[in-house]
């Protein structure tokens, strides 16, 4: 299966349409990732193409929390770092303010909720984030608040074709002790951690109706936002001189790849754990 665009031909070529005899493959969008330089959306989109057989996650699947328990097929903890994140400035003032605002009243229900099922009861000195080194025990242990980054309007760039939109997830390192001041309970912040999830998969519903999804590629490179909207803007007619080479890839694309080829498949993406000093010691518990 490719991608290609095809016109009808004028009324006078009594030959019919003649096609190119070089389509480009969907599985030749990494190489153009390749040459731009989008080292880390190339590599996801290589093993997504190297699942076999396919595998399509569903909407309740992308919100799972028992992650530890999922196959390793299914999960990529190495390619998307948080140091590799951090280089990217669109997302630095939802990481900023989840560090400095996340012991909000739903964080510390949920922060409640982990010591509960850590086996805290009042009296009880409990730890949590002890040991955890991944951010997928993180995921399932210590981790009590989030904060979302990405959205469609940002940059075509490596992030853009790795992640787009994703979630910074934050855990903490600590016990719960006595105040020495007031005598109520609290849960000493030690350390928190900031991680990434994501889901790699092509299900987006702010894409399905898109008449240029993922972006129009060529064997060397996407389109750039100008370019893009030069390229909605074109009639039909005048989008294979305009734009020579160049295709749309949308959702539905990969998900027909799946089908014709049982081979593709969607899958967690994790980064690791960075762990700082909190900006607060402790949070009252009562």
């Amino acid at each position: 299966m490719s991608i290609a665009t095809s016109f009808l031909s004028p009324k006078s070529n009594r030959q019919g349409k003649v096609l190119s005899g070089n389509p480009m493959y969907l599985d030749e969008i990494p190489g153009a990732m390749d040459k731009m330089g989008w080292r880390v959306s190339a590599a996801l989109m290589r093993r997504w193409f190297a699942t076999k057989p396919a595998w399509a996650m569903s909407q309740a699947e992308k919100t799972r929390s028992d992650v530890t328990v999922l196959p390793v097929s299914r999960v990529e903890n190495r390619l998307v770092t948080m140091e590799w994140l951090l280089g990217f400035e669109s997302v630095l003032p939802a990481f900023d303010e989840l560090c400095s605002t996340w012991d909000t009243d739903k964080g510390r229900e949920e922060l409640k909720k982990r010591l509960y099922r850590a086996g805290w009861a009042p009296g009880v000195s409990t730890k949590l984030g002890y040991g955890v080194t991944t951010a997928m025990q993180a995921e399932t242990t210590c981790q009590v608040n989030f904060r979302a980054f990405g959205a469609y309007r940002d940059t075509f760039n490596d992030l853009f074709g790795a992640v787009n939109k994703g979630l910074f997830k934050l855990a903490v390192k600590g016990r719960t002790a006595e105040s020495p001041i007031s005598g109520r309970e609290v849960f000493e912040v030690h350390k928190i951690g900031l991680y990434c999830r994501d889901t790699y998969d092509f299900d987006a519903d702010w894409l399905v109706d898109s008449a240029v999804g993922l972006g129009v590629w060529s064997r060397d490179r996407c389109l750039s936002k100008s370019e893009l909207a030069a390229y909605v803007g074109s009639p039909t007619a005048l989008r294979a001189a305009r734009f020579a080479g160049f295709v749309p890839a949308r959702n539905v694309d990969f998900r027909r790849w799946q089908h014709a080829r049982n081979e593709g498949g969607d899958f967690y993406v994790f980064s690791d754990v960075l762990w700082l000093e909190p900006h607060i010691d402790h949070v009252p518990l009562d």
